[in-house]
Order: structure tokens, then C-alpha cells, then sequence
């Protein structure tokens, strides 16, 4: 994952091996994606779709940081994911034939690549392992929902960190899994839907567990599998008890040894 602020993200090649779909596709499909996919740019604040559009196409990101928001009609934002370079989105829009529900807007400059909606269905309709495929997505993105809306219905702040890492080092389309991530902790707070405050507080926790490492505007996962365990726990605040278990663990053994020490 690139860690400068001038590196130039993901190439098309490496999206698209790097991807879920694209590999397993039958070889005249992949040169009908290859022909097909167009690039295009946007700025910071600006809207890759709008909120009532009409989708054109499924959008994978090869660099920047996107996230999925909505405002009501009170003007009350809700941020539901973030999209990180090897993720894409719109699949379930384009299936649905409906205008956008959410806007997708770029957190800093981003580079999206675009496959027409023409194409996506014609690999829906000819080649079973990509309509598998999205089926699988499908599923996964109502699971990862569904535990978004229990964070937050229980106003967990720290579990709603946890899970926007998770879901930015680990896409759902996406086979490669970031181990280094450039996002800042105000990006990360916009996407979680938290104030910075409680952002802060929860990578702290997260540091202290040895689950993440973070320097100036980078961001490395330590261990994914932890992490993944930890926000998929059903119980409110249980992320933070477990992400203490282990040290919670050493601790109480070298207290236990010192007491043993002082007895002999």
C-alpha cells in the first residue's frame, strides 16, 4: 500500500488481479472488462454519484478515500462506510434499477474506475462464477450493515472505529488485504461517524492492544484476524474488554510470578 502522500495509489492492473471478480472471470470476459473500464478523477468534496441519480456503471477505487454518506431532511449527516484503493461499489444500486440512496464523496482527490452498467450485466448474465460472485458480495455487505446498525443503535463509538478499519483494510470485492493504509484520524472520525475526541480514544485503545500501529497519516494493522474477531462481537463495549484480554493476560502473569518471587 503506498505510504507518501504523492504516491499514485493502485494501477488498473493491480485493482483488477487484486480484486475478487476479475481473476476468475473466463479470459474473453477479462477483455471485455479491460475495454470496457474508463477512469476518471475527482476532487476533494466532490461526488463520484449523487444521492437520486441514475447509476451508469459499478465503481471500484484505485486511489483516494471515498465515503458512502446520506443527510436527511433535517440536514443530519449519516456516513455509512468508507472506500479505501481495491474497493468498489454500486452493485446492489444497479441491481435494484434505482436511483442512488446514498452520496459517495471523495475525502481527498480520488481515482475511480468506472465498469458500464451494460457490461456488468452482460458477466451477470453470461458468466456464472462472476453472478456468484455478487451474490457472495451481496450477502456480505447486508452482514457488515447489519452489525453497522447495531454499533449504532448502542452509541458505541470505539466499535464504530473498529469496524470502519476493518472495513477500509479489508473490502469486500477485494482478495488483497491492506496492511498499511494512508487515512488521517479526522478522515477516519468522517467515516466512522464520530467526533475526533472519540476517535483519538479509540485508536489509542486499539494501539495499546496491538492491533494497530499508527504514525503521522499512516495507519498499519497488526492483526486482522483480532480485529475482525473484536468488532463482530455481539455484545456492546465487548471490543474494548477483548481488545484488553491479552495484556490484561501478561499482566496478570508477571504480577502472579512476582508474587511467587517474593514468597521464595
Amino acid at each position: 500500500m503506498p505510504s507518501s502522500p504523492h504516491d499514485p495509489g493502485l494501477s488498473l492492473g493491480e485493482l483488477l488481479e487484486g480484486s475478487g471478480w476479475f481473476p476468475i472471470l473466463a479470459p474473453d470476459s477479462r477483455q471485455a472488462v479491460r475495454n470496457a473500464l474508463r477512469e476518471f478523477s475527482v476532487a476533494t468534496g466532490e461526488a463520484v454519484s449523487h444521492q437520486g441519480e441514475v447509476p451508469h456503471g459499478w465503481c471500484g477505487v484505485l486511489d483516494g478515500l471515498i465515503k458512502l454518506a446520506s443527510v436527511d431532511t433535517e440536514g443530519r449527516g449519516v456516513t455509512f462506510t468508507g472506500l479505501a484503493p481495491g474497493g468498489w461499489f454500486g452493485e446492489a444500486t444497479l441491481l435494484r434499477e434505482a436511483p442512488f440512496s446514498v452520496d459517495a464523496v471523495a475525502l481527498r482527490a480520488s481515482r475511480i474506475v468506472m465498469l458500464p452498467a451494460d457490461v456488468f450485466f452482460q458477466l451477470l448474465q453470461a458468466d456464472f462464477a462472476f453472478s456468484r460472485f455478487i451474490m457472495t458480495l451481496l450477502s456480505e455487505r447486508l452482514h457488515w450493515f447489519m452489525g453497522h446498525c447495531y454499533a449504532n443503535r448502542t452509541h458505541d463509538s470505539h466499535a464504530r472505529v473498529a469496524r470502519a478499519l476493518v472495513g477500509l483494510f479489508q473490502p469486500a470485492a477485494c482478495m488483497c488485504r491492506l496492511t498499511e493504509l494512508r487515512i488521517s484520524q479526522e478522515e477516519l472520525a468522517y467515516i466512522a461517524g464520530v467526533s475526533r475526541q472519540s476517535c483519538n480514544r479509540a485508536l489509542r485503545e486499539l494501539r495499546e492492544a496491538r492491533l494497530l500501529a499508527v504514525d503521522y497519516g499512516i495507519m498499519r494493522l497488526l492483526d486482522a484476524g483480532r480485529l475482525r474477531r473484536l468488532v463482530e462481537s455481539p455484545a456492546p463495549g465487548a471490543h474494548r474488554q477483548r481488545a484488553g484480554t491479552r495484556h490484561s493476560a501478561h499482566a496478570g502473569s508477571a504480577e502472579h510470578a512476582a508474587r511467587g518471587q517474593r514468597r521464595a
